[in-house]
């Protein structure tokens, strides 16, 4: 399995515990595991958790019943990483419930803007279609990447914004969401 990036660095680690005044054992491990995209072991989860492995692994257990988490077996051994769709509903019932329709349509007008200036200037339609030039610079590089990054990042938020409104269709309809 090709690795993401390196592990986070310990300002991002101390930076995450600092949000865990007051959470316990299950809400430190849900926190960790809903920010692993990539299938990681129980032992790492617990280590960033500050818990045992024992308790990481029933919690990953019950979160995984729940949908929270997909388990990824391999021989004896289970990875757990975040459920995107979980994630994508999740983000989009909190917006439904914290901004108007109004304010989503607005918000979602904009994000569309943006995306289309990045497909303006690239001439492609999704960030997984631009192209890497062979004899690009480091620094071209990575400027390619953080903006592939971002556009990748708001073609999520355009999903999550019509989620919303589709959600918050349904609430005024009477229908469950």
């Amino acid at each position: 399995m090709e690795e993401f990036g390196p592990d986070p660095s310990s300002e991002a680690l101390d930076a995450e515990r600092e949000q865990w005044d007051g959470l316990d054992t299950r809400q430190r491990v849900r926190q960790v595991v809903t920010g692993c995209r990539d299938p990681t072991s129980v032992a790492e989860i617990a280590a960033r958790a500050g818990c045992s492995e024992n308790a990481a692994r029933k919690h990953l257990v019950d979160l995984a019943d729940l949908g929270v988490v997909e388990r990824h077996s391999k021989g004896r051994s289970n990875r757990y990483a975040r459920n995107n769709e979980y994630v994508r509903w999740r983000q989009a019932n909190e917006l439904v419930t914290n901004h108007s329709s109004e304010k989503l349509f607005a918000q979602l007008r904009e994000l569309e803007e943006r995306e289309a200036v990045f497909r303006d200037e690239y001439g492609v339609g999704t960030p997984n279609e631009v192209a890497f030039p062979d004899n690009a610079d480091h620094e071209t590089i990575h400027e390619r990447w953080e903006e592939t990054g971002e556009w990748a990042t708001i073609r999520w938020q355009i999903e999550i914004h019509r989620d919303a409104l589709r959600m918050a269709k349904r609430r005024r309809d009477g229908l469950p969401a």
